[in-house]
C-alpha cells in the first residue's frame, strides 16, 4: 500500500514538473519575427480600443463595414480578445504583436493547468502524465502560444467549459455545488462567444451534452430548466452588448456577410486553406504521429461504445467533442487550418493519452519481456522529442507563418 502511495505521489510530482517544463519551452519560444495580417489587425484594433474605449467599436465597424480591403482580415466582433489585448500592450508599453505574442503564451499555460487538474480529477495520474507530456511539445499549441493570435485564449476558455461540464456530468456535487458551477459554466461559455463567432457553436455543443445527460440519464428536470434559463439569458445579455457596442444589428450582419462573402477571393485562403479532408487528416499526422493516431484509435473506440452500448462516459464524450470538430475542420470550406484544433486541444491530447495507455496495457498482456515494456514507454518520450522537432524545423526556422494545412504540407 505505501508503495503505492509513494509511486502515486511520485507520478503527481512528475506531473507538474512536466507543467514547469511546458511552460518553460513556451517562454524560450514565444517571438514574432514576421506579423502575420491577423497579427497587425487584432494589434490594431486592440490598441485603438485601449486608447478610445469601448466606442472605438462604433468607429472600427464604421470603417471596417467602408473598406473592403479589411474584409478578408478579422473583424471588430471578437471584443473579448482584442479589448484585454488592447489594455495588455497598454500595460506593457508596446504595441507590437512581438508583445502580444505574451498575451497568448498566459493563456497557453493556463490551458496547461487545466490539463493538469482535468487529468488529476478524472483520470490516473499516469495518464495525467500522459497527456502532459504530450500537450508540452505539441507544435500546434508551441505555435499558437507564441504568435498574436486569438487561438490560444479560445482554447482556454473552452477547455474551462470543458472542465465545468465534466463535474457536473461525471462528479456528485451538492444542490449548492451545481448550481455555482453551472453559473460557472455560463459565464465562461458567454465570454467564449466574445472571443470569436465559433464560440457560440461550441458553447451550445457542451450545453446540449449537458442538457442530454442530465436530463435522458440522470433525469434532474428542474436542473436542466435552469440551465435553458441561464443559458437563454446569456444570449440575450450577449445580443444586447453587441448591439450596444456596434450600433444594431444591421451593422453586425454586415461584417459577418463581408466576411463570408471574402472568402472565395481571398488568394491566400483558395490556396492554402480550402483541401481536402484527407490533406487535413495527413497534416495532423505529419505534425504528430503518435497523438495522431492514439487519438484516432480511442475516437473510434469511444464512437463505437456510444453507438453500440449508449454508453456515456468520459471517453465518449470526449469523442463526440472531437468528432464534430474534426469533421467540421475537414469538411466545411476555408476551414483547413490546424489553428481551430485550438478549439478541441484538450479533448484531443486527452484522448491520444488514453489511446497510448491502452496501446501499453496491449503490449504488457501479450509481451511478457521487462525490456519491451522499457520501450514503448520511452516511445512517447521519442514522439515528443519528434514532436518538438517538427516545431523547430517547419515553424521555426523555416518560419512558415501560419497553420494552413496547404502550408504546412508545401513546406513539409
Amino acid at each position: 500500500m505505501s508503495e503505492y502511495i509513494s509511486a502515486k505521489a511520485l507520478t503527481i510530482s512528475a506531473c507538474f514538473g512536466v507543467v514547469l517544463i511546458a511552460i518553460v519551452i513556451r517562454l524560450l519560444t514565444v517571438s514574432v519575427v514576421y506579423p502575420s495580417p491577423d497579427e497587425l489587425t487584432y494589434t490594431r484594433q486592440a490598441n485603438f480600443i485601449s486608447e478610445h474605449g469601448l466606442k472605438g467599436y462604433q468607429v472600427l465597424t464604421k470603417e471596417h463595414n467602408q473598406d473592403s480591403s479589411l474584409w478578408i482580415h478579422p473583424s471588430p466582433l471578437r471584443i473579448g480578445y482584442t479589448y484585454p489585448l488592447g489594455y495588455f500592450l497598454k500595460y506593457l508599453s508596446n504595441t507590437t504583436p512581438r508583445f502580444g505574442a505574451f498575451f497568448s503564451l498566459i493563456f497557453s499555460g493556463l490551458n496547461i493547468v487545466i490539463f493538469l487538474i482535468v487529468g488529476l480529477r478524472f483520470l490516473t495520474p499516469f495518464l495525467t502524465l500522459l497527456s502532459l507530456i504530450l500537450i508540452a511539445t505539441s507544435p500546434i499549441d508551441l505555435e499558437l502560444a507564441r504568435r498574436c493570435w486569438q487561438d490560444s485564449m479560445f482554447g482556454f476558455f473552452v477547455s474551462l467549459i470543458i472542465y465545468l461540464s465534466l463535474e457536473l456530468i461525471f462528479n456528485h456535487h451538492s444542490k449548492r455545488t451545481r448550481i455555482l458551477l453551472l453559473i460557472g459554466l455560463t459565464l465562461a461559455g458567454s465570454y467564449l462567444c466574445l472571443i470569436k463567432e465559433s464560440g457560440i457553436t461550441i458553447y451550445s455543443l457542451l450545453s446540449i451534452l449537458l442538457l442530454i445527460k442530465t436530463a435522458f440519464y440522470n433525469k434532474e428536470y428542474r436542473f436542466c430548466i435552469l440551465q435553458i434559463a441561464l443559458y437563454t439569458l446569456a444570449v440575450g445579455l450577449l445580443f444586447s452588448l453587441y448591439q450596444y457596442l456596434f450600433q444594431g444589428l444591421d451593422n453586425i450582419i454586415l461584417m459577418v456577410n463581408h466576411t463570408k462573402n471574402a472568402m472565395p477571393t481571398n488568394e491566400y485562403i483558395i490556396t492554402y486553406q480550402n483541401t481536402s479532408s484527407w490533406k487535413t487528416l495527413e497534416s495532423l499526422f505529419k505534425m504528430s504521429p503518435i497523438s495522431f493516431l492514439c487519438f484516432s484509435a480511442t475516437l473510434l473506440s469511444g464512437l463505437f461504445r456510444l453507438q453500440r452500448y449508449r454508453t456515456f462516459d468520459l471517453t465518449c464524450y470526449l469523442s463526440i467533442i472531437s468528432a464534430v470538430w474534426i469533421l467540421s475542420i475537414c469538411s466545411l470550406d476555408y476551414m483547413q487550418n490546424l489553428r481551430y484544433l485550438s478549439t478541441i486541444i484538450l479533448p484531443y491530447y486527452l484522448l491520444a493519452a488514453l489511446g497510448f495507455y491502452e496501446f501499453i496495457k496491449i503490449i504488457r498482456t501479450s509481451i511478457k519481456n521487462e525490456f519491451i515494456i522499457i520501450a514503448i514507454s520511452l516511445l512517447i518520450l521519442l514522439g515528443s522529442f519528434y514532436d518538438y522537432y517538427t516545431f523547430q524545423t517547419l515553424l521555426v526556422n523555416k518560419s512558415i507563418g501560419d497553420l494552413s494545412v496547404g502550408l504546412i504540407l508545401k513546406y513539409w
